[in-house]
């Protein structure tokens, strides 16, 4: 499964919110470019989409991260742009399920 999670920024005293997961990569990069029921929500700046099988304690074994490129006034008013991995969180898994 593709799990996509919101991050309000890279520090250590983030927020999160998995909003959901899709069967295929495909349908959740989708999800997040076309930013599905507002996944910005105005408060998060990074999207992670990882690749979690199913099972106790299962690890991440793919990431794709984005990053919300505002536009406009409103917080609304922009879009996720595709970045590589963050060297902040290079130790860091399992944004989705913790």
């Amino acid at each position: 499964m593709y799990f996509i999670t919101a991050l309000t920024s890279l520090e250590e005293s983030n927020d999160t919110r998995c909003f959901g997961y899709y069967p295929t990569k495909e349908e959740a990069l989708l999800a997040v470019c076309e930013n599905r029921c507002n996944l910005n929500e105005g408060i998060y700046n990074y999207i992670v989409v990882e690749k979690i099988e199913k099972g106790i304690h299962s690890l991440s074994e793919e990431e794709t991260w984005f990053q919300w490129l505002q536009t406009g006034g409103y917080l609304g008013e922009g879009n996720w742009s595709q970045i590589a991995k963050p060297p902040e969180t290079e130790h860091i898994i399992n944004y989705a399920i913790g």
